[in-house]
């Protein structure tokens, strides 16, 4: 494991025990106020009994879970800094021999170019246009393609901007390669092309740029991407959650010839109480590896429970792919769909109050308007 992914496990991992903390401190402030209450004698037995196991699940369970999960964490914390340590003195033996390394490649080795965007294969490329003018030029691609990359400059004030043209059923589409402002060097542009569906051979390539400006492209680069980079699976899970708390796992593989690496996290409605065991995974050709996860909505507010059509709450896991070097444009992802049908309550003692309160306060105005009818049918009679 690298310097940085150790780095970024440990602070992952103290993250994760400081978390417990805190949620041990609440858990442990509400067992307190519950028994407080009960022997003083403003909350019944049953409602002890009650409020103490929300969603059906005991807060002392809630407390050891917390407890040992955030014992664990720490260790795991500990552990990983004393492998930083280890590393970093075995990087700083080597670091003087790597640079020399480094130095004879670039001053004294052939030209080293770097890879394609999105790490996929180059199936071809074309040198050389400039443009001082609104223009356009033919470009014809060697095979299938599924990207167009650009390489150049851009000299001027103002608006620039370059397309990627063709004909498309008797429609002419146009996808926006390159867009500067001001003067600039870009790299393997792609800023709508990265990913092209149903794209032909034939292409124009236009320029739009203002007087005095000039626009270099040095090298068109269309890019062969796989059928599929990597995948999750399974892609989803169906979940009835019945208490607060749920754990499960699915597998990251990588199916390209090369390493590769990943970043992990949530999207959706419960990313707030989602925990990863990583939110970085770097995986060698052909290796696969378990991403766990958790959700804990003890503390969830009943808001936050974006709920579908069909009832059922939706949390994303994404996996996207992180290219070599710099890149404009999305990069490729897979998606791990958490499907939630949350059985009621999903309340957490704090929540419960209000509710408590207004169903009294209703219940109080219901009393008083029925008082009130049955008074004015006494003044009638």
């Amino acid at each position: 494991m690298s310097l940085l992914s150790l780095r970024k496990e440990k602070e992952r991992a103290e993250r994760k025990a400081e978390l417990c903390r805190k949620h041990l401190q609440t858990i442990e402030k509400r067992i307190q106020q519950l028994g407080t209450a009960q022997h003083e004698g403003r909350l019944s037995s049953e409602d002890h009994a009650r409020l103490s196991s929300p969603g059906g699940r005991p807060l002392q369970s809630y407390r050891n879970f917390y407890l040992e999960e955030g014992r664990r964490h720490a260790a795991e914390a500990q552990r990983l800094g004393k492998e930083f340590l280890k590393a970093a003195r075995a990087w700083t033996a080597f670091g003087s021999i790597f640079f020399l390394l480094i130095v004879g490649a670039l001053f004294l080795g052939p030209e080293l170019t770097g890879n394609v965007i999105f790490s996929l294969n180059e199936a071809g490329s074309s040198e050389g246009w400039t443009f001082t003018q609104n223009a356009s030029v033919a470009w014809n691609a060697t095979g299938p393609v599924s990207g167009v990359t650009i390489t150049g400059s851009y000299e001027g004030e103002g608006p620039a901007r370059v397309y990627l043209e063709w004909e498309s059923g008797g429609k002419n589409i146009s996808k926006l390669l390159f867009a500067a402002d001001n003067a600039t060097r870009f790299e393997r542009q792609c800023i709508a092309t990265c990913h092209l569906d149903g794209a032909e051979r034939r292409f124009r390539i236009r320029a739009e740029l203002p007087p005095g400006a000039a626009i270099e492209i040095e090298r068109v680069e269309q890019v062969l991407a796989r059928l599929s980079e990597f995948e999750a699976e399974p892609d989803g899970a169906n979940i009835t959650l019945r208490g607060t708390y749920v754990t499960g796992k699915f597998t990251l593989s990588n199916l390209q010839g090369e390493r590769m690496a990943l970043a992990v996290y949530g999207e959706g409605p419960l990313t707030p109480y989602l925990t990863l065991d990583s939110s970085l995974a770097v995986l060698e050709p052909g290796e696969s590896r378990n991403v766990t996860y958790s959700l804990d909505l003890l503390n969830a507010p009943l808001e936050d429970m974006r709920v579908g059509r069909d009832g059922r709450v939706r949390q994303e896991i994404v996996a996207r792919f992180l290219p070599n070097g710099s890149f404009t444009g999305e990069a490729p992802r897979e998606t791990y769909l958490l499907s939630l049908d949350i059985e009621r309550p999903l309340l957490s003692p704090a929540q419960q109050a209000p509710i408590r309160t207004l169903i009294l306060i209703a219940g109080a105005v219901l009393l008083l308007l029925n008082a009130w009818l049955w008074l004015r049918r006494a003044e009638r009679k």
